[in-house]
């Protein structure tokens, strides 16, 4: 038995309450409607013993001292009105949550209309607390002040509070919203400012353990006869769905951050190409056009003369042919097309080798990998890059890869023995190349994990599926 079934009986025509002492049955609260039918005020009762037939007396002492929670009997009982009249009523006892030693007595004349009032009051109130928890919320009622005069649902998971603790309580929502939410609460919940109206609003909340969530509160502000306004609400707890945008915001964010990073990669990408086929391309071009220029005009030059010319423009030209397939290389490696994904690995590691002086170990499969045009191309640029980042940042002497496949997965890894990586540079979402490589390999539906261990080395471990 909760407040709200109080709130629901208080003004019923059909029947009273009272709520008495448990031990002793002295009788702390009762309904107005009862006052008409036994005079309590004008004949000074306190004791609901004061008003049942003293042949009554014993039985209704066993009734109550035998209550259970469970339940749900009416009994009937003589009860004294007033000058000598006495009139049976239907009684229905049951226990109140919020106070154990206090018991609520339910009374009706009419045996049948009792039973089915109860059953429907009862049905009311618990369809709506099953309709608040269902979907995780908390229905209200304000009156004057902020002053709770209804609340159930889920309000322990909510907000940490009970019940008993908020009915009544001009403060609670004072207490509970957030300070840097506290001004639009109160704005939107001021009737001067909106009258009659349905808002919707979200703010964050402090919970009784202290911790701070987000909720959307939907409701409505309506006038009563009295010319007094009442609040209704229902609020519902919207911390993930909050958490879940916040993650999508960043997601995107950092995508964004991504995009222009690679932006300007592909930039000096662009700007390092046209340096160097203009620089050496464009140098050793200029450098044949003038020996073809001296050769024209001294046609006779002597047999010895001329093949050593010859033999130096040949030399220019092969370093030309040189140039064109390193820049060519760097842009797409022709292997990866002709030979597949091992071989690339393969060259990329001799070549990384023969480029920076650090010892490259590898193993390999003897035999190709069949993988799909993307699979192999994003693996292959995410292996360039951890060897890049090695280069640039690990301070290591060795290198060690291996590439296998293991139950249909193929399974990539690249060590090295070098600094290692702090772990806020891991998290660091700004840490483009590591996000680059992350989203390279979500984007063909694998993984990939990055441990490492300072002064240690660092391991990098990736897994595509095959098909």
């Amino acid at each position: 038995m909760n407040t709200e079934f109080l709130n629901l009986l208080e003004n019923n025509i059909y029947f009273g309450y009272f709520i008495i002492n448990k031990t002793n049955g002295g009788i702390v609260k009762y309904s107005g409607n009862l006052n008409k039918i036994f005079k309590i005020e004008e004949r000074h009762i306190t004791n609901l013993k004061e008003i049942i037939w003293i042949g009554d007396i014993e039985r209704f002492e066993h009734y109550i001292q035998n209550l259970t929670k469970e339940q749900t009997n009416l009994v009937q009982f003589e009860m004294y009105l007033q000058e000598g009249n006495y009139r049976v009523f239907t009684i229905n006892a049951q226990y109140i949550t919020e106070s154990p030693n206090h018991v609520l007595i339910l009374l009706n004349q009419d045996y049948n209309l009792f039973q089915n009032e109860i059953n429907t009051l009862t049905e009311r109130s618990n369809f709506l607390k099953e309709f608040t928890s269902l979907f995780n919320g908390i229905y209200f009622s304000l009156i004057e002040k902020y002053k709770i005069n209804k609340i159930y649902g889920n309000l322990v998971e909510i907000t940490g509070y009970t019940e008993h603790e908020l009915l009544n309580d001009i403060c609670f929502f004072d207490k509970i919203v957030a300070n840097e939410d506290k001004e639009i609460f109160h704005y939107f919940h001021n009737p001067s400012e909106f009258g009659q109206s349905s808002k919707s609003i979200e703010y964050r909340i402090i919970s009784k353990d202290h911790k701070q969530l987000w909720v959307n509160e939907e409701f409505r502000i309506s006038k009563q006869d009295n010319n007094s306004f009442i609040i209704q609400g229902i609020i519902t707890n919207i911390d993930r769905r909050h958490a879940a945008e916040n993650e999508l915001k960043k997601s995107r964010e950092q995508l964004q951050t991504l995009a222009n990073h690679l932006e300007m990669v592909r930039e000096e990408e662009r700007k390092e190409i046209a340096r160097e086929i203009h620089d050496e391309i464009g140098h050793s071009l200029t450098a044949l056009k003038l020996d073809i220029n001296l050769l024209l005009k001294k046609r006779f030059l002597r047999e010895d003369a001329l093949e050593k010319k010859l033999n130096e423009m040949m030399h220019s030209i092969e370093q030309t042919i040189k140039t064109l397939q390193r820049i060519s290389s760097q842009l797409r490696p022709s292997i990866l097309d002709h030979f597949g994904l091992v071989a690339a690995i393969e060259w990329q590691a001799k070549e990384f080798q023969k480029q920076t002086g650090l010892r490259c170990k590898y193993l390999i499969p003897e035999d190709d990998i069949e993988l799909d045009e993307h699979k192999s191309i994003a693996i292959f640029r995410i292996f360039q890059e951890a060897l890049t980042n090695i280069a640039r940042h690990a301070k290591a002497s060795r290198v060690d890869v291996s590439l296998e496949v293991i139950n249909n997965i193929l399974e990539l890894k690249v060590s090295d023995n070098g600094i290692g990586i702090k772990k806020e540079v891991l998290d660091d979402p700004n840490a483009l190349g590591l996000l680059g490589m992350k989203e390279r390999i979500h984007l063909i539906g694998g993984s990939i994990s990055i441990s490492s261990v300072l002064n240690i080395g660092t391991t990098i471990l990736i897994n595509v599926p095959i098909h």
